[in-house]
């Protein structure tokens, strides 16, 4: 969000000391708002003052989750007001405090969020509950639902628990808080407040979810901070990342207007720019501007070309040109020659037939290349929306995968691609309240096949005839006793140089005085599972496959038998074993 141009955000810290926001600080007492009251767009000094605001976890300071709510709804309809944004509003919370509930300023803060188009979502640590909706709920059916509520309410009048003794005045407000006595009629806190902090932990999640189904956003449940930062709320693909595309379906079918847009590329460290200090005057002390930073300027790579027969005479632009190497001669080839050979299309994708998805997956011929594209509708036409969905749940169904080619640049040489259905299940609610039903949503995925000259003919020697049933039997072991749980996903394993290269940006902008450190990124990526068997399956490979000693070669080999020195005793070399405790190397025989 920091990089990012068009993020805005706004931070409410609850149950702080001091109180500082743009509300009446009376009524909105142990809330702070940063940065000054004002949504806008994410800075290096929010981050260094969120570090210093002091937070108090006592239950007689007010500034609970529902005072917060009011705040951030209230900064961000002045904000957003008139506006077309995506709104959203994210609680990082524990519920482990009591919450004052007033049922007037709850139904304004609903009714606020849903004009405003604004989606709650909560990501509660040790939450018990998980809950997401596509959608908020219809002023309809939570009057009906309330009046049901309300009914059942009353009917079971007889059988609900006794209301606590320190009820507020105000017959609207609800303390979300609770107490137990023992059997004599005196207070057991000893006993009982484990039991107090599960029951008001319990309401308030439950009065989270119910708001979240108002706005129609969503509470996810962590049991640790690292669960809580995973946690993915969703992100929209902009239109700009989308390219128009024709679809062709058939050469007798008019085509299609779809979108297509990048699912999976590699993620690199971005570039440093190298820029040069300019110096002053005397040629030594670099310049400074008014913020004491240095003045710099970017930095030109020009090439000057010379003549091969007076070297002292540059050769000017018009009279270059560009060749190819064909043999020992130079062929020349200019732009317009080049421009000659490419095919003039627009971007589109044409089908050329269709196959079983087990002639491209699963065979030794079946090779895949570069990064995936998603293929959707343009949202203006319902005839590609269904043209789509219906080529999807087809292709799903026969097992088939379809042929294309795919221009993704104008006049660009086309791709030879493949079209997969990939099928997406998620657990969802029916209208008549049976859960877990499966919902299926068909999607489809372009991937590029290579064509003959893009695959290398490589040939290697089979290590069959190296194998015997024990070593396999001791290989077999070792990977048995070093299986990965069920619940291993490689999609969230972090690369290690970007996640470190990002904690050292945050270092050193949070701390400008620590210009040296580097955080290192070192350490698991995933818990690997402990076995006890895992140490003999490590003994018994090492004495199966022992470490011999190889000569050091430099140089030419010699082919002289009689020549019988000494000389590759000196070249014996010290291999590492990796299966060692210590970091000692050992001498290999």
């Amino acid at each position: 969000m920091i990089q990012s141009k068009l993020n805005e955000v706004g931070v409410v810290l609850l149950k702080t000391i001091e109180t500082s926001h743009h509300l009446d600080e009376d009524d909105f007492p142990n809330l702070t708002f940063l940065p000054e009251g004002v949504v806008t767009r994410p800075t290096i000094q929010l981050l260094r003052r969120l570090q210093k605001v002091e937070c108090s976890s006592q239950d007689s300071i007010r500034g609970d989750i529902m005072d917060g709510l009011v705040i951030a709804a209230d900064a961000l309809r002045r904000r957003t007001l008139g506006k077309r944004c995506n709104r959203s509003i994210v609680i990082l919370t524990d519920a482990s405090h009591e919450v004052l509930i007033q049922e007037k300023q709850v139904l304004r803060v609903v009714d606020s969020l849903r004009e405003m188009d604004c989606k709650l979502h909560v990501i509660g640590l040790d939450f018990t509950e998980s809950a997401i909706f596509d959608r908020a709920l219809r002023q309809s059916d939570a009057a009906v639902e309330n009046r049901k509520r309300k009914e059942n309410n009353e009917e079971d009048d007889g059988t609900q628990m006794e209301e606590s003794s320190n009820e507020e005045e105000d017959d609207n407000d609800t303390r979300i808080s609770s107490s137990s006595t023992d059997n004599s009629g005196s207070y057991s806190d000893d006993d009982d407040e484990d039991d107090d902090c599960a029951s008001r932990k319990r309401d308030t999640e439950r009065f989270l979810i119910s708001v979240a189904r108002l706005t129609g956003g969503s509470v996810r449940a962590a049991n640790s901070m690292k669960q809580m930062l995973e946690q993915n709320l969703g992100k929209r693909i902009p239109k700009s990342a989308r390219k128009k595309c024709s679809f062709l379906l058939a050469p007798t079918i008019d085509p299609l207007d779809v979108r297509v847009y990048l699912i999976l590329s590699k993620t690199n460290l971005p570039t440093l720019k190298r820029e040069a200090k300019l110096l002053g005057e005397d040629g030594k002390t670099p310049l400074v501007d008014g913020l004491g930073n240095f003045v710099t300027s970017e930095l030109e790579t020009t090439t000057d070309h010379f003549d091969a027969v007076d070297k002292q005479m540059g050769v000017d632009e018009t009279s270059r040109t560009r060749a190819v190497k064909y043999g020992s001669d130079w062929i020349p080839l200019n732009d317009f020659d080049l421009r000659g050979l490419k095919r003039r299309s627009d971007v589109n994708i044409t089908v050329l037939g269709y196959s079983d998805q087990s002639n491209i997956i699963g065979s030794s011929r079946g090779l895949l290349m570069g990064p995936s594209y998603g293929v959707s509708p343009d949202g203006t036409s319902r005839r590609a929306e269904a043209t789509l969905a219906a080529l999807a749940i087809a292709m799903h169904r026969l097992s088939s995968c379809a042929i294309c080619t795919y221009v993704k640049t104008q006049d660009a040489d086309p791709l030879l691609t493949v079209l997969f259905p990939h099928v997406i299940t998620k657990k969802i609610t029916s209208s008549s309240g049976k859960e877990n039903e499966d919902d299926k949503e068909y999607r489809l995925v372009l991937l590029q096949l290579p064509f003959c000259g893009d695959v290398v003919k490589l040939t290697t020697p089979s290590l069959e005839e190296h194998c015997t049933p024990d070593k396999k039997a001791v290989c077999d072991a070792l990977i048995d006793s070093m299986m990965l749980p069920p619940s291993f996903e490689y999609s969230k394993i972090p690369n290690p140089a970007i996640r470190s290269f990002r904690k050292t940006v945050v270092q050193r902008a949070i701390h400008p005085q620590k210009s040296d450190t580097v955080v290192s990124a070192r350490g698991e990526w995933f818990d690997v599972p402990a076995s006890p068997t895992f140490q003999n399956c490590i003994k018994n490979l090492r004495t199966t496959f022992p470490i011999v000693a190889r000569k050091k070669t430099t140089g030419r080999r010699r082919h002289n038998n009689n020549n019988n020195n000494n000389d590759d005793v000196g070249n014996l070399k010290k291999i590492y074993d990796p299966f060692v405790d210590d970091d000692s190397s050992q001498d290999t025989i």
